[in-house]
């Protein structure tokens, strides 16, 4: 039996964009504060592997272990946000903030995790896990010219527990496409990466975050299945989604239902007769 999705709950109440707030402390929170060691001290640097609007991404190496890692800098030029959050003395960076909230008080093996995070002069720098070998969902689609239902249902499952995950922290993702998205090549499991534009979910905007997240599973399902977007066809002023031979009714049946919003939660998506098929297949 799928576990049913909670519904999305807001997070903390002391998270406020801010530029110069204090908050309280608050027993059982996670620890938000910044290392104030020495980032290049502590860690080795090595090659780009990344590079979006709110900053670089590189491969690192932890020198007390040799732990690999992926370190996010995030110029301050950039003006990254900062909010206020129970425990800590000073404000935090947003992105550091909503990471941490989704790792407290326990993780989850689809969200990319971070360690640490430093507070230095010029830049932010977020110290994450660095999963390999992993490819970016969109090259993973890619490398197949297209997924097999049997490997798109396990992913998807993964990509909404992902989401469930997020929601349950009171974290909207807000960013989710192909290249937020990492697969192990040799596992075939997911990781959500990138949360540089999240935010926090609150009363106000549950439901639209969930319908979102939604019709974020058809799309996400119509590229694994077809290798790209969604194509439509015009009949008169409505438009029709387009599918390719090869793709089942139930299959097309779920990503339509995702994309008109007819279903109401995420839990939703994972009681849908196709991906209930995911439970014979593992036990098969």
């Amino acid at each position: 039996m799928v576990d049913q999705e909670p519904e999305p709950v807001p997070g903390p109440s002391s998270l406020q964009d801010t530029s110069n707030a204090r908050s309280s402390s608050a027993s059982g929170a996670p620890n938000f504060e910044p290392n104030t060691g020495s980032l290049t001290g502590l860690y080795g640097f090595g090659e780009m592997i990344g590079s979006g609007s709110f900053g670089s991404t590189y491969k690192a190496v932890r020198k007390s272990d040799g732990k690999q890692v992926a370190i996010k800098k995030i110029p301050k030029r950039k003006n990254p946000s900062y909010i206020s959050v129970p425990g800590c003395s000073r404000p935090v960076c947003k992105e550091a903030a909503y990471m941490l909230m989704l790792k407290h008080p326990s993780a989850s093996k689809h969200v990319i995790e971070m360690y640490e995070w430093f507070d230095q002069p010029g830049f932010i720098s977020l110290v994450m896990e660095y999963p390999q070998p992993c490819v970016s969902l969109r090259d993973y689609i890619i490398m197949h010219d297209k997924l097999s239902e049997r490997v798109a249902r396990s992913l998807l499952h993964q990509l909404v527990q992902a989401m469930q995950h997020c929601s349950y922290r009171g974290v909207s993702h807000n960013d989710m496409h192909p290249d937020n998205i990492l697969v192990n090549t040799t596992k075939v499991e997911l990781k959500l990466i990138d949360f540089g534009c999240a935010t926090n979910i609150r009363a106000e905007n549950c439901q639209a975050v969930v319908l979102a997240n939604i019709r974020t599973v058809g799309n996400m399902l119509y590229f694994m299945v077809h290798g790209r977007y969604p194509k439509y066809s015009m009949s008169g002023t409505k438009r029709h989604l387009l599918f390719g031979p090869s793709v089942s009714s139930d299959c097309r049946d779920l990503i339509e239902k995702c994309m008109e919003r007819k279903l109401s939660t995420l839990g939703d998506v994972l009681q849908h007769q196709w991906m209930k098929k995911q439970e014979m297949e593992e036990q098969g």
